[in-house]
């Protein structure tokens, strides 16, 4: 019997409530120091959008590698965005090589991002 390739997918959905404000301990768990430093540049509601845009793409990378957030999430840059499709800046981990992700579009004060594997894995 051959064996099926498998890929890889993971997802993430948040809702921001304009009520909601970003307390620094989830955001520094989040954000590296750049990020952090882009987001302060902006007014308050892009920054909130913006925060979430982070944590929605990160989530939904990690997913797909399967390693979950054990590892954090400040260790990913995918700030600031500049189109659709997340762009991985920096140093991108070997275990981010093989996947992609894109944010899609939401409904008004929700974000959300869908991350997928560019190659099959053995299973």
């Amino acid at each position: 019997m051959t064996a099926r390739p498998t890929f890889r997918c993971g997802e993430s959905i948040l809702l921001s409530t304009r009520r909601w404000r970003m307390p620094p301990s989830p955001r520094s768990a989040t954000t590296n120091a750049s990020e952090a430093a882009w987001i302060d540049h902006l007014d308050i509601e892009e920054q909130r959008a913006a925060f979430y845009d982070a944590w929605v793409s990160k989530e939904a990378l990690v997913k797909t590698t399967g390693v979950g957030i054990t590892r954090g999430l400040q260790h990913l840059t995918v700030l600031p965005r500049d189109s659709a499709e997340v762009t991985l800046r920096n140093e991108i981990p070997d275990d981010m090589r093989e996947i992609a992700a894109r944010w899609i579009a939401a409904p008004e004060a929700y974000a959300a991002c869908v991350a997928w594997s560019t190659k099959a894995f053995a299973r």
